[in-house]
């Protein structure tokens, strides 16, 4: 089994011109043309036709040379190798397995994607777990979705399976908005969802499914209340469904489907809805049914049948891995151990503290413990400090992140690694709501957030080169140059690490831990990580891999055009398991 590389890479290589997957089932016939089918392979093999348009003898070049002698290092058949193959040869975030727990070693695997049909729609194939956010996506009657009215409307009025809906089954609501006589933009009736849990910052795409009672009207709706501009939407007898992508204003957004003056020119629409559907990404994907609560629906990930996924065995040099869905959201994992330096990471109490007091775990924290620390305030001197020493190289890089949390007195803060001076800075949001006002900054200057939440938490992450050692993570309520007493933030989970980016949280009290590598890559594409994913965490991968084949005869043929000048076209492979 060689590690060499088919070479594909010669200037004369013409594209595949032959690429046939192929597998092996059995097929049982009965008496009665009945049919029982069975396979024996649980991912196909391939067979590739490839060629050469011109292979040039001469010394300088010796490409013919290359292509004899890869042939005659792996005996014809006889041993295997690694090819490209040009439009199956890479993945960018492609799913390849869930946490349920206690799993901790998964196969790589992609699928090619692209479309698929169903009775009502042709959607994109997902290669991760899809969830719909909305609740009771099919039921306007239910009490989560209000009807209201403004000016000279009336309320939304819904009637329950009123119709037929795209998949056959009378489940669609019939829907009736009253605006009135009046046109001016007070002048509305409409419907809502009023909580639909979405992650604030992130993009996501709402869709619904509509159609006239009669002839035709228009109507506005939108997945995000007054975040996002109303679409209006005109309505036939036909069933369409309506998509718009928008980045998540908050946490629980608002699900609206309006008439309103100046707006829409129907003023008193009757209409059909089914299949209100919120979700991450930027394309709507199937319909996925909700009542109380929301589902996920996962792929059928390898070697299971359903979804096209086909194991990774022969990556190609480096690859990224990714955890998503859990109380840390999506981030890379490192091959590589870790530090945290910075002690007491979710104990901002332990710190050295001035001019504010801490409220040891008084607030839920991003991992759902009651750990987190309210730091407030105390009088109306600027400077007030959470502070601790961590021993640094003067001159190498590092990364200060923490989680904060804003309050009913303050929703903004400074942060940053001080090192006897404030060095040069460059700052991101890792996850949550916010606003940085600046992602870099000068030396003598420090990183400050805005809106911050009350409800959500914000990961901040500040990369600096050390001026000195020890340098010490500080956390400034409010601003650093605050006089505002009571002035209040939370803070928990911070992390002082070498190098350009925040990762994996790791917890420490007095000592400083380090967390050994969070996944290592064995033959045949199997990673193994560290720690079993809770279940419902989603993984995935970035990067490029190769296809183990052999030569699919004995013979090499290839045909010279002129002195010193050769074409071989018909070099056949075949995939190896």
């Amino acid at each position: 089994m060689s590690s060499l590389v088919f070479p594909s890479s010669l200037p004369g290589f013409s594209p595949v011109v032959t690429r046939e997957p192929y597998s092996k089932t059995v097929v049982q016939e009965g008496l009665s043309g009945k049919e029982i089918r069975s396979t024996w392979w649980s991912s196909p093999r391939y067979r590739y036709r490839v060629g050469f348009e011109f292979l040039r003898s001469a010394a300088a070049y010796a490409e013919l040379q290359q292509l004899a002698g890869h042939f005659a290092r792996h005996f014809a058949q006889l041993d295997s190798f690694l090819f490209t193959d040009p439009d199956d040869c890479s993945v960018t975030d492609h799913g390849f397995g869930v946490g349920n727990g206690s799993t901790t070693t998964f196969q790589l695997q992609r699928t090619l994607g692209g479309y698929y049909s169903d009775a009502i729609g042709t959607y994109p194939q997902s290669s991760k777990p899809r969830t719909n956010l909305c609740l009771y996506s099919q039921d306007f009657h239910d009490a989560s979705w209000v009807g209201s009215a403004g000016g000279t409307g009336a309320s939304g009025a819904v009637i329950a399976d009123a119709c037929a809906a795209p998949d056959g089954t009378a489940t669609a609501d019939q829907i009736t908005l009253n605006r009135g006589s009046g046109n001016t933009f007070t002048d509305q009736s409409w419907i809502y969802h009023g909580s639909i849990p979405t992650p604030s910052g992130a993009q996501c795409v709402g869709s619904i499914w509509m159609r006239a009672a009669s002839g035709t009207c228009d109507v506005a709706w939108r997945p995000d209340g007054t975040a996002l501009p109303l679409q209006v939407v005109t309505l036939t007898t036909a069933w369409q469904r309506f998509t718009v992508a928008y980045v998540a204003s908050s946490s629980a957004t608002v699900f609206e489907i309006k008439s309103r003056g100046t707006i829409t020119t129907t003023n008193s629409p009757t209409f059909f809805a089914w299949g209100c559907q919120v979700e991450s990404g930027s394309v709507a994907t199937a319909y996925i049914p909700t009542t109380s609560a929301a589902v996920t629906v996962t792929p059928a990930y390898w070697p299971a049948m359903g979804d096209g996924f086909e194991p990774v065995q022969e990556p190609n040099g480096p690859i990224s891995v990714f955890l998503d869905k859990d109380w840390q959201g999506y981030r890379q994992l490192c091959p590589w151990a870790r530090t945290n330096l910075a002690l007491y990471s979710a104990q901002i109490d332990q710190w050295a503290l001035s001019q504010l007091t801490v409220t040891a775990n008084n607030a839920t924290a991003p991992d759902g413990t009651a750990t987190a620390d309210t730091l407030t305030k105390s009088n109306t001197t600027a400077g007030a400090i959470a502070d601790q020493s961590v021993t640094v190289a003067a001159g190498a890089q590092y990364t200060s992140s923490v989680w904060l949390q804003g309050t009913g007195t303050s929703t903004r803060a400074d942060f940053g690694l001080y090192s006897g001076s404030w060095p040069a800075w460059t700052a991101q949001i890792v996850s949550g709501p916010g606003t940085l006002a600046a992602s870099s900054g000068a030396a003598g200057t420090l990183p400050s957030i805005t809106g911050l939440s009350t409800t959500q938490w914000t990961r901040v992450a500040v990369t600096v080169a050390a001026l000195a050692t020890p340098s010490r993570p500080r956390i400034y309520p409010d601003t650093s140059a605050s006089t505002t007493s009571g002035a209040a933030i939370r803070a928990w989970g911070a992390q002082v690490e070498a190098g350009p980016t925040a990762t994996q949280y790791i917890p420490t009290v007095a000592t400083s831990v380090t967390a050994p590598a969070d996944y290592t890559l064995a033959a045949g594409g199997l990673v193994t990580l560290a720690s079993a994913p809770a279940v419902g965490v989603a993984l995935s991968w970035t990067g490029s891999y190769f296809r183990r084949v052999r030569f699919s005869q004995d013979n090499l043929s290839a045909e010279r055009i002129l002195s010193q000048l050769w074409q071989a076209q018909g070099v056949e492979l075949v995939s190896v398991k």
